[in-house]
């Protein structure tokens, strides 16, 4: 154990009203432990980077991070109100030859880098710290002028024990403490210097595309650094898990399963899957990454799913299956929060308790991680913290569940990114869809190595054999009585393509005497997953329900009918995969789709025009699934096709132009701005709800306030804001929109 002077140092400050910081030894000996853990996760990084000396990199580059800190006036920060205007990890350089030698090359600036770079980027480094310069100068003389021989001395004993469980990086003299210390204010000033010009330079170098085999052991080097600095300041490093519960397969595997799951345990690499909605893709995704597992270890495992209400449900259904797992939109802290009430919680504990999960998911501990493609893509445009995320894609298991719900410029992010995660950082794909088109399987082929896609058998697709098509002309809207008199036998679905029409649709089935359930994107957190909360998953629902396209995917329910707007084929199948989902019904089920409107600019109205005309040639017909690949390219006719295939191939291209450019060390503000625009909603505050907001947020029930808030698409804010509907009574707080808002029909534009 280092001397008792030693633990004086402290790295944190205390915590609460606690008399003791934690010291420096202590919170070093946590992100040591907590690397060991995350190097027990991804043993093949070496092998994955190329470069067999990494992980010895890493355990030098965390073991001094923080001896900076000894500084005097940083610990006075630490004990009282006061400002250190330094950087701590530029002094902790000062500390890098009694583990590396300028002469290593590449370890040496490897190690540099790791410290340096375990906070802030590499343009705030070279700001506060410019080379060659008299203020760069004077601010490492101020800082070495804050550190006594003593405490350097006791420093290095310590490292005498540290490098008793690596190697240092090239020839180190042994290490003598003593004269160590007593030359440390001599050497240290071109210490600090040389470590800050090998890093600088490497950041160039990677930036400028000089150092590609570099590339993917800096990104690494940076994110487990980064990443066992935060786990282990949170004393989390137990908390570290591998994807897979023990004996996995036995859990998930049907007790007669069908053809296709079968095949999901003999696929070594990525893969398409196609078969019908409710045939158990879940379970055959599942098998396939067991398997993927066995053949070659799993890092963690990504469920990638386009919708909240999806990425919630599976959450839970893949608890059984799973080490731990992490549910990540940016709904996650809410639905943890209700998940926790309906558990008999009070409001304080449930919030206590989401908070900690929260956190617990940011840390990104968690094996298996439920999430939207566009968490991944944060990657892609480097926003902060990006290397850490990234550092977790190496032997990643990725599935995409339900990818036709993207339109092509997000698809070919998405894919593009799958190609990139599939060459360079060795994860493996699973895709499933019951609605895959051939020029879409052609794209995945063309980044993914994933062969033909493997299909359910004849057999399941006769097994879910359960829709007869039901063409209606018109408009739903003017068909509401009709709808009204099947609805009055309970489990009616009725779909529409926007909010508004859905709205319409409730007000005229409500003034038939039908009282149904809305549900839609511009509800408040709190009233969208209490409405979620009457759908009862795996079985027949009893209510009748208006919804638009957040019911498609992957919600488990089955309705006894629906009545549908006229959509793109793979919308309507996902629609009808929540309709005798279970095939317990007498007869086939009716799926009624109207033919108008048309062109409601939410989907191309030639492709939904195709759409009708191609079912129209159905009408009437048992829908047999085994037919929906070949509808699907039939409604894909080539005037379609072309400018689907001309946006496509645009967005690609730029895509593996971000992709290319992607280096660490430096996150891009210009990329940020740009992936903000292209996938962020922004939340408002409906009039309705801003007396209960400012009466929560004064009780400290923040959870709950934030509840109240709304999604909106940017280009509706900024109607809004342009028609003066919107004010921000509080610059800190959210924007209040003045439109109408109840629990019942959500936020009416």
């Amino acid at each position: 154990m280092p001397q008792p002077r030693l633990r004086d140092i402290w790295a944190k400050s205390p915590i609460g009203a606690g008399l003791e910081g934690e010291s420096l030894v202590d919170h070093t000996t946590a992100v040591l432990r907590t690397l060991g853990a995350l190097r027990g996760v991804n043993p093949e990084l070496p092998e994955r980077v190329a470069q067999p000396e990494i992980w010895n990199w890493i355990y030098w580059a965390c073991a001094l991070h923080d001896f900076g800190k000894c500084a005097s006036g940083f610990q006075r920060q630490l004990r009282e109100p006061f400002h250190w205007d330094y950087r701590h990890e530029v002094l902790s350089l000062a500390f890098l030859p009694l583990v590396a030698a300028p002469s290593a090359g590449l370890g040496y600036g490897a190690v540099a880098a790791g410290i340096v770079a375990h906070h802030k980027d590499a343009d705030t480094i070279a700001e506060r710290y410019p080379l060659d310069t008299e203020m760069g100068q004077r601010r490492i003389g101020d800082m070495l002028g804050q550190v006594t021989e003593e405490e350097v001395e006791l420093l290095a004993r310590w490292v005498l024990e540290l490098r008793q469980n690596a190697d240092p990086i090239g020839d180190v003299d042994a290490v003598k403490p003593r004269a160590f210390a007593g030359r440390f204010h001599r050497d240290a000033p071109a210490a600090i210097e040389q470590a800050l010009y090998d890093y600088q330079r490497l950041v160039h170098e990677l930036h400028a595309g000089r150092q590609r085999p570099l590339l993917l052991a800096s990104m690494a080097l940076r994110g487990l650094v980064m990443s066992a600095d935060h786990i282990g300041s949170a004393h989390k490093w137990a908390a570290i898990s591998k994807p897979f519960r023990l004996d996995v397969a036995a859990q998930v595997r049907p007790r007669e399963p069908w053809p296709h799951q079968a095949a999901a345990e003999r696929v070594d690499g990525s893969a398409m899957f196609i078969a019908p909605t409710g045939s158990g893709k879940t379970e055959t995704a599942l098998l396939w990454a067991v398997h993927q597992d066995a053949l070659r270890k799993v890092s963690h495992l990504f469920y990638v799913l386009p919708y909240q209400a999806s990425m919630n449900a599976m959450y839970q259904r893949l608890q059984p299956a799973v080490q731990s797992a992490a549910l990540i939109h940016g709904r996650a802290l809410e639905a943890t929060y209700r998940q926790l009430l309906d558990t008999d919680n009070s409001k304080q504990t449930a919030a206590r308790k989401a908070h900690a999960v929260e956190r617990l998911a940011k840390l990104q501990v968690h094996g298996a991680r439920v999430l939207s493609p566009y968490q991944l893509l944060k990657a892609i445009f480097r926003l902060r913290g990006y290397e850490s995320l990234a550092a977790d894609f190496f032997d990643g298991a990725f599935i995409y569940d339900e990818v036709h719900a993207y339109e092509p410029q997000r698809l070919a992010l998405i894919i593009g990114q799958m190609g990139d995660l599939a060459r360079r950082f060795g994860a493996r794909m699973c895709v499933m869809s019951a609605t895959l088109p051939t020029f879409l399987q052609e794209w995945l082929r063309q980044e993914i190595e994933c062969g033909e896609p493997i299909r359910a058998s004849d057999e399941v697709f006769r097994r879910f054999r359960r829709h007869r098509l039901a063409i209606t002309t018109g408009d739903l809207l003017d068909h509401l009585p009709e709808i009204a008199d099947r609805a009055k036998d309970g489990s009616v679905l009725v779909c529409c393509n926007t909010v508004g029409r859905a709205q319409q649709a409730y007000d005229g089935l409500l003034r038939l005497g039908i009282e149904p359930v809305l549900l839609h994107s511009r509800f408040s957190a709190r009233d969208r997953l209490r409405k979620e909360g009457v759908l009862e998953p795996g079985r027949e629902q009893r209510v009748v329900m208006v919804a638009t396209q957040v019911v498609e995917v992957s919600l488990n329910v089955s309705f006894a009918t629906i009545y549908t707007d006229p959509a793109p084929l793979e919308a309507l199948f996902q629609r009808f995969g929540r309709v005798n989902r279970f095939c317990n019904l007498d007869d086939l089920a009716h799926v009624h789709v109207f033919t108008h409107p048309t062109n409601l600019r939410v989907y191309s109205n030639s492709i939904v025009t195709r759409a009708v005309e191609v079912l129209s040639g159905h009408d009437g017909e048992p829908i047999d699934e085994r037919e929906v690949g070949d509808w699907l390219d039939e409604q894909y006719t080539p005037d379609i096709l072309e400018p689907i295939q001309r946006d496509y191939s645009t967005t690609l291209r730029l895509t593996k132009q971000k992709i290319n450019r992607l280096a660490p060390f430096q996150s891009d503000r210009s990329l940020r701005d740009e992936f903000f625009e292209m996938f962020d909603s922004v939340e408002v505050l409906p009039t309705a709800c801003e007396a209960e907001y400012d009466q929560l947020q004064d009780a400290g029930e923040t959870i709950e306030a934030d509840s109240l808030l709304v999604p909106i698409r940017w280009t509706q804010f900024a109607r809004l804001r342009g028609e003066n509907l919107t004010r921000r009574p509080d610059p800190e707080g959210p924007p209040v929109a003045d439109v109408p808002y109840d629990d019942k029909y959500g936020l009416r534009l």
